[in-house]
């Protein structure tokens, strides 16, 4: 049983010692959200007013969102089949998953702990939609919806490990906005502490509490009947050394961003400046009027006449110019062009993957030799997703056969074993070359149409199989309708596509004996 009063302390002051960790992770998160333009630490020049900064232009290049879905793109579109070896977890869980939509979830783990690091998958009784009990607890109904899975980003909670071993969480605080306050709720394996902050005024930027306003006061202590810590936390590689060694591309993607997005600002600036320089009037006198446009006229001071040897010398002649300074805009974008590749090459993502530069349509081998990096990516993380879809699915048949008190599903828990079966990945779209390969291989008995039909549709068995149902039926009602069209449409027969060419095989051979 773990004990939450050491924890108290630190949750109590706001996780004020992991808050470094958390804004760095929201920071990520903005930009990846195309917001991150209020981090202006990063564009602002030092002698740069605020109406200055607020006045130029603020271009932003969505680097590191387009990196980071391209990289997540193939492992879970689609999603794997997946079968748990006892019979009851296995219902249990298939019908969680489809409430859950654990393709879409699964997939969206994989986005955010590529740019996160970790993100907690938090299994919880009930259905939230259904309302909450008088002691605040959400209202299940076991055959409505028996698991609600909540996702939880890296700077919203927080983990703590166990002393014996740094791979071993054995508490978690969650973090999130209630009423206008700010919300901890801190688990163990058999407990939840709910702590709150003081209500915060109204019409707060993003609801963030201000100084003084993290404090966090106790206000509940709950037993809870899962049995277990009911988290999964997906990391971008297996935490082998420990909870929070692992490292992801994210940090290395933002940093890229953050320069990208400065050279974007600096270049569309020395453009607009360059298109409209500033306008000078020299030698003017001072009742001359200048109306100050959008150009802004700079006065500069005038030389005053002086008597010499030659006689008396006149100051400068009245003169209008501009500012201008030529810049190299093109050498500027091949610069950007050429780091925006070398980060792109530092984390394997194929500059075909983003930009489509052939004049044509490139053949379908073509395009599956340029996308190996991301297909073989997608394949190499297969078994690492495997361990934390084995770790969610245990967890899950543990909480719920404890809350709702099923023997079955705590026995599928501890005897059973998740199977997952990912479908080849495959390009976005199917080239002729690419649908005859394929073909091939089902005429030659090495493939079949179902998975033909996965790979054309890019969707998993069960879903094939509806297609497959479809299309019989589809042909079933043109046959009625239309028998001449349905014959011509038919499905090929490989089977009887051979044993035809068999038969005019030995018709040929015939007809050469009998002219020989």
């Amino acid at each position: 049983m773990i004990d939450l009063n050491k924890y108290r302390e630190e949750v109590e002051t706001g996780l004020e010692g992991e808050t470094e960790a958390m804004d760095r992770a929201r920071e990520r998160k903005d930009f990846y959200d195309y917001d991150g333009k209020k981090y202006n630490k990063y564009f602002r020049r030092d002698s740069e007013s605020w109406e200055d900064w607020h006045e130029r232009s603020h271009r932003q290049s969505g680097f590191l969102r387009k990196c980071i879905d391209k990289l997540c793109a193939n492992l879970y579109q689609p999603g794997p089949s997946r079968k748990w070896s006892e019979p009851s977890g296995d219902e249990f869980l298939q019908g969680v998953y489809r409430q859950n939509h654990i393709n879409a979830l699964m997939l969206e783990a994989d986005k955010l702990s590529t740019l996160n690091t970790v993100i907690a998958i938090q299994i919880d009784a009930g259905d939230a939609t259904l309302g909450y009990d008088e002691e605040g607890s959400p209202l299940s109904d076991y055959a409505v919806k028996p698991i609600t899975y909540r996702l939880w980003e890296q700077q919203n909670f927080w983990a703590w490990t166990s002393p014996d071993d740094d791979r071993v969480v054995e508490a978690v605080c969650v973090k999130d906005m209630y009423d206008t306050q700010v919300r901890y709720r801190l688990w163990s394996d058999t407990e939840v502490w709910t702590f709150l902050t003081k209500l915060q005024q109204p019409g707060l930027k993003g609801g963030r509490p201000t100084s003084g306003g993290t404090a966090a006061e106790l206000k509940t202590r709950k037993t809870h009947d899962y049995g277990c810590l009911p988290f999964t936390f997906i990391h971008y590689d297996l935490p082998v050394n420990g909870f929070h060694s692992v490292k992801a591309p994210g940090n290395f993607l933002v940093t890229a961003e953050i320069a990208i997005d400065n050279r974007l600002m600096k270049t569309d600036e020395s453009i607009d400046k360059h298109m409209n320089p500033l306008p000078w009037v020299k030698g003017a006198d001072e009742n001359l009027k200048i109306i100050k446009g959008p150009l802004r006229f700079l006065r500069l001071p005038r030389e005053q006449g002086q008597f010499t040897d030659q006689g008396y010398q006149p100051g400068d002649h009245v003169e209008i110019g501009q500012l201008e300074m030529h810049i190299d805009v093109a050498g500027c974008w091949d610069d950007l062009d050429k780091y925006d590749r070398l980060s792109m090459e530092a984390v394997g993502l194929p500059l075909s993957s983003i930009r489509m530069e052939q004049m044509g349509v490139a053949s379908g081998i073509a395009l599956m030799v340029e996308q190996e990096p991301l297909l073989k990516r997608a394949e190499g993380r297969r078994s690492t997703f495997k361990v934390y879809e084995c770790d969610l699915g245990k967890r899950t048949l543990t909480c719920a056969g404890n809350h709702y008190g099923k023997p079955a599903l705590l026995k599928a828990a501890e005897t059973g074993d998740h199977a997952l079966a990912w479908p080849t990945p495959q390009l976005a779209v199917m080239t002729q070359d690419l649908f005859d390969l394929e073909l091939q291989k089902v005429q030659q008995g090495v493939s079949s149409h179902i998975m033909l039909i996965m790979k054309t549709y890019n969707v998993g068995r069960d879903e094939a199989l509806e297609i497959a149902k479809q299309i019989k039926e589809d042909a079933e009602e043109l046959a009625k309708l239309y028998p001449e069209m349905a014959a011509a449409n038919a499905m090929p027969d490989p089977k009887a596509d051979a044993e035809a060419e068999h038969e005019r095989n030995l018709e040929l051979t015939e007809a050469k004996k009998g002219e020989s």
